[in-house]
C-alpha cells in the first residue's frame, strides 16, 4: 500500500551537514514525493541539480531499462533468448558451450570466474579495457559451468549487455536510449563513453544530471509511465527489481532496511538513485569520485530513510 509520508526535512538538513563533515565529496542531493521535489542540496556553488554527473555503475541500471525497451520493441525476442544467438558473429565465444540466456547476464550469474571487492575494484577490467577488443577479450574469458546461477558482480557482463543491444537495434546504447528513453523524459543532456569499437560502455562512462536521475527513479516508481505513455513496460520493471540472485535483480540492487523494501542503482563514489515504492520517494545523491573509498549507506540507514518513515 502506497503511503504518503511527512518527510523530515530538518533531518535531511541534518545530514547535509553531516555529509560536510564526513562525507565531503557529496555534489547533488535530491529528495522527490510523486515525482514532487521536496529537498535538495548542493553543497558547492558551482554544481547545481541540472549538472552532468559521472555515475559509475549507474550506468548498469540504465542499460537494464534499455534491454527492456528493446525486447518490447521485438528488437529481442525475450529475457531467456541465448546470449549466442545476439552476438555479433565474429566474435570468438566462450559463452557458446553453455546454455546461457540474457537472464545470466543480467542478473550477473553467468559463471564466468571473477573477483570485486567492498571498494568498487574489479581487478580482470584491467585485461579487458587494455585490449583494443573489449568484446573479444570479454567473450573469450572462461566460464565455469558451476558457477552458472551463482551470483558474481561483474561490470563486463554488463558491457555485454550494452554490445547486445547495438547488434539487435543496428545503433549505439546512448542513441537507443536518446531515441527511446532519454528523449521521451526530457532528458536532453547527457555523455557516454565508448569502447574502441564504438559500443557504449555498459559497466559504467554515462553522465546524467541529478535531474535526470529523478526522471529515472520516478519512472520506476511508476511503473513505467511517463505521462500517458507506457515507456518502459511495468512487466520488465517488476522483473528488474524482483531478487534473481542475493540481492540483485536485472542490473539493480534491491534491499530491506527496518521492514522498508527499496531498489537503488549505486556506483562507485556516492551515486545513487534509492527508490522507495512504498512511500513513492526517490532519492538521488552524485558525489565526486574522490569519495570512492566512502560509502553513502551509513547515512542512508542513520539520516535519509528515517527523515522519510516519520
Amino acid at each position: 500500500m502506497l503511503t504518503t509520508a511527512s518527510i523530515d526535512t530538518a533531518l535531511l538538513t541534518q545530514s547535509m551537514e553531516h555529509c560536510r563533515r564526513y562525507f565531503p565529496a557529496l555534489q547533488t542531493f535530491s529528495v522527490s514525493q510523486y515525482g514532487k521535489l521536496v529537498f535538495s542540496h548542493c553543497p558547492l556553488e558551482t554544481i547545481a541539480l541540472i549538472d552532468l554527473q559521472d555515475l559509475r555503475s549507474v550506468t548498469k541500471s540504465v542499460i537494464s531499462l534499455l534491454i527492456g525497451q528493446a525486447i518490447e520493441q521485438g528488437y529481442i525476442e525475450d529475457r531467456h533468448q541465448p546470449i549466442e544467438e545476439l552476438l555479433p558473429t565474429n566474435l570468438v565465444s566462450s559463452i557458446g558451450q553453455f546454455d546461457l540466456t540474457l537472464h545470466h547476464l543480467l542478473s550477473m550469474t553467468a559463471g564466468m570466474p571473477w573477483r570485486d571487492n567492498n571498494l568498487g575494484f574489479e581487478p580482470f577490467l584491467n585485461r579487458i579495457v587494455n585490449s583494443d577488443n573489449w568484446a573479444q577479450a570479454i567473450l573469450t574469458m572462461p566460464i565455469k559451468r558451476s558457477q552458472i546461477g551463482r551470483f558474481q558482480y561483474n561490470s563486463a557482463l554488463s558491457h555485454v549487455l550494452s554490445i547486445v543491444l547495438t547488434e539487435q537495434t543496428g545503433t549505439s546504447a546512448a542513441d537507443f536510449a536518446e531515441t527511446s528513453l532519454f528523449g521521451p523524459l526530457g532528458i536532453d543532456e547527457y555523455q557516454w563513453q565508448m569502447d574502441p569499437a564504438g559500443y557504449s560502455i555498459g559497466g559504467w562512462g554515462l553522465e546524467l544530471s541529478n535531474a535526470s536521475l529523478q526522471k529515472i527513479g520516478n519512472l520506476i516508481l511508476n511503473k513505467g509511465l511517463t505521462g500517458k505513455l507506457q515507456l518502459v513496460p511495468a512487466l520488465w520493471l517488476e522483473q528488474s527489481i524482483t531478487r534473481h540472485s542475493q540481492d540483485y535483480g536485472y542490473q539493480w540492487w534491491l534491499k530491506s532496511v527496518a521492514g522498508t523494501e527499496l531498489f537503488h542503482a549505486s556506483g562507485l563514489g556516492g551515486q545513487m538513485i534509492i527508490g522507495i515504492p512504498s512511500h513513492h520517494v526517490c532519492i538521488v545523491a552524485t558525489s565526486a569520485l574522490r569519495g570512492r573509498h566512502q560509502s553513502l549507506w551509513p547515512v542512508v540507514e542513520k539520516y535519509w530513510l528515517p527523515a522519510i518513515q516519520t
